[in-house]
């Protein structure tokens, strides 16, 4: 996934006005799934991850002119309601800069957070599954070390 490098006036108004609504109200439900003491201990933690967003999407990779954007790592660490924080605070950051324009903030948000949770669910399901993988290989090592 991507998000939009568009200045403002190109998108329709119901179009990109419906991004920042739907920003907003996905943002409250996920800001209420989070504890104080849980948002006091990882905002450290939330304030770097989104300061290497907005490194890595600032950083352009010359020969292909590609930047990344560490959305998907960023929804690891931080979770599913963290991560949206986070894509608001660098989306803001970013078209304050000249990145794309301000009223896609609401798309490339919704965009760039979807990513991150799907990072999130993925991991988590892969780590599930590995972790049964390499339990039984441990077990299969340590029996095959007992016979020999």
């Amino acid at each position: 996934m991507s998000h939009i490098h568009l200045p403002d006036g190109v998108l329709p108004v119901w179009l990109w006005a419906s991004g920042f609504i739907i920003a907003t109200l996905i943002g409250f439900i996920l800001f209420r799934f989070i504890k104080k003491e849980e948002l006091t201990r990882r905002l450290p933690l939330l304030g770097m991850m989104a300061a290497a967003m907005v490194l890595g999407a600032t950083v352009e990779i010359v020969p292909i002119a590609y930047h990344v954007n560490l959305t998907v790592i960023s929804g690891i660490l931080l979770g599913p309601s963290l991560i949206f924080l986070a894509t608001f605070v660098v989306n803001v950051i970013l078209a304050l800069f000249g990145h794309g324009g301000i009223t896609v903030i609401g798309l490339n948000t919704l965009t760039l957070s979807i990513e991150g949770i799907f990072g999130y669910l993925f991991f988590r399901l892969f780590r599930k599954i590995f972790k049964k993988l390499t339990l039984f290989t441990g077990m299969t090592t340590f029996y095959d070390s007992t016979i020999v």
